[in-house]
């Protein structure tokens, strides 16, 4: 699969602290996917701890409203 940046599309190579803006920008629109451990270019490198990232993920989105933003941790 390649990746690639869109609308609908995010790539995060790790969890950075305005993840949150990412996360809250798709929940207000027509919803997404958030890719972590891949970088800008779709490169995949994956991450050490994927638990430790998706539960840093956890801790700092907000609660959902009407529509999920979707994640893929590699």
């Amino acid at each position: 699969m390649i990746y690639q940046e869109s609308e609908t599309v995010e790539l995060k190579s790790v969890v950075v602290d305005d993840i949150k803006k990412e996360i809250i920008a798709f929940a207000n629109c027509e919803g997404g996917k958030l890719y972590i451990g891949v970088q800008d270019d779709g490169t995949v490198v994956g991450l050490d701890d994927p638990d430790g990232a998706a539960l840093q993920v956890r801790e700092k989105r907000a609660p959902p409203r009407r529509k999920t933003a979707w994640m893929r941790i590699w």
